[in-house]
């Protein structure tokens, strides 16, 4: 009785083995075909598809369509002496919250 329950479990044991290899293979295939498609794709920059350009490839410099540096840098010291160092064009934008109302009354006659 017992070495017919042994080769049962035996059979068993094969079967799963056998299957469980074949599932692995059949993985490994389509992971393999998958990624020789992905290499034989055209390569295209993902904003191409969108209707952006594609920046691949040689570029030239067309210096008469260029931003001149020199005038950048002097641009911005204009501004910054005009505006101060650290201000914003048109002043610091909104004032800040603060004690108001009863409360700043009750503390400043606290300290009176």
């Amino acid at each position: 009785m017992a070495s017919m329950w042994n080769r049962t479990h035996a059979r068993v044991f094969r079967k799963r083995l056998i299957l469980a290899a074949g599932l692995i293979v059949v993985v490994a295939v389509a992971y393999a075909a998958k990624q020789s498609a992905d290499q034989a794709k055209p390569t295209t920059s993902g904003g191409e598809a969108q209707g952006q350009p594609a920046f691949a490839g040689w570029w030239k410099l067309n210096k008469d369509e260029s931003d001149d540096p020199g005038e950048k840098l002097r641009s911005a010291v204009q501004d910054r002496d005009r505006n101060g160092p650290m201000s914003r064009p048109g002043g610091m934008g909104g004032g800040g919250g603060g004690m108001g109302g009863k409360a700043w009354k009750s503390r400043t006659k606290a300290h009176q």
